[in-house]
């Protein structure tokens, strides 16, 4: 994983990740989860926890309101002391929510402006709900000030998500909730927190005033199914790749030798995007994978 990173998850969505990413090899120590009320808390590994409504303190005159933004919102800026110790001397910061709740949305718009008075790089990673007929729609209040105070805001919606599950309609909503989840801890430690045994990483400064992003995901047999199989992902329903002016491409290989098949497939991913369009590359070698993957993220949309 890169150094200096902070992941900060809020809200039950946030949590869950987190805990996946742990899972993955991220260090207990740089992740952070943020509940409305300490009641809310799970059992993450994550060694900062904070609860919003601070009932702690038996001076405090505010009580958890999990649809105000403003109130989330509040509640960060007057733990700003906090937050701003816990970023010392950290390169970037992860923000992942589930952008139902309002709260979550307030707090992740101050934290992302606490990030950036540190001039940090900011990415903030939102789960748009089941339900909700388009990422692109921001209908929520307080979104607006999340990708303002965000260098890259990565949409990622859950009824596209869903699509790309091996479960039938019987299947608990849990269950998809938590493949789904598992699909974004994949994007956040290969693809933006990085891999320290993959070959020419995505330098951070990649992330820097990209916009909104949105994710393709593909995997098979052999890298160009997994590259045919991202192109056309449901995630990207709501971007257009040729209007992308930044694209970043993690691929997972096999052998070394199959670096000539990496640089195939971006001959064919160079035909699907805007011919001006900058591409980045990241391969990660790991001889026991099942399938090869390809993993795109389509920012600084136009």
């Amino acid at each position: 994983m890169r150094d200096n990173v902070k992941l900060i998850g809020i809200g039950g969505t946030g949590e869950n990740i987190i805990d996946k990413m742990i899972l993955r090899g991220f260090d207990p120590d740089d992740c952070m989860i943020i509940q409305g009320t300490s009641e809310y808390f799970g059992e993450s590994s994550a060694r900062i926890k904070i609860a919003l409504d601070n009932k702690e303190n038996p001076a405090d005159k505010y009580c958890y309101n999990e649809d105000d933004p403003v109130w989330g919102s509040r509640m960060i800026l007057d733990q700003s002391e906090t937050f701003l110790k816990a970023f010392d001397s950290i390169d970037m910061v992860v923000i992942i929510i589930g952008v139902d709740d309002g709260a979550g949305r307030g707090s992740s718009a101050s934290i992302a402006m606490l990030g950036k008075m540190n001039a940090m790089i900011v990415v903030s990673i939102l789960l748009i709900p089941i339900g909700n007929v388009s990422a692109s729609n921001r209908i929520f209040p307080g979104l607006d000030a999340i990708i303002e105070n965000s260098d890259t805001t990565i949409m990622i919606s859950r009824n596209q998500l869903k699509q790309l599950l091996p479960f039938n309609t019987t299947a608990r909503f849990v269950d998809f909730l938590a493949a789904g989840d598992e699909i974004v801890s994949a994007v956040i430690s290969e693809i933006i927190t990085g891999n320290n045994e993959s070959w020419c990483n995505i330098p951070l400064n990649a992330f820097i005033s990209n916009g909104i992003g949105y994710v393709g995901i593909g995997n098979g047999p052999t890298v160009q199914t997994g590259m045919n199989r991202s192109l056309s992902c449901p995630l990207l329903e709501y971007s257009s790749l040729e209007r992308a002016t930044r694209i970043l491409a993690y691929f997972s290989i096999r052998h070394a030798t199959e670096r000539n098949d990496v640089r195939k497939v971006l001959t064919r991913l160079r035909d699907n995007v805007n011919k001006s369009a900058e591409i980045l590359t990241t391969v990660h070698i790991d001889e026991n994978a099942e399938f090869y993957g390809v993993i795109l993220l389509a920012a600084r949309l136009s």
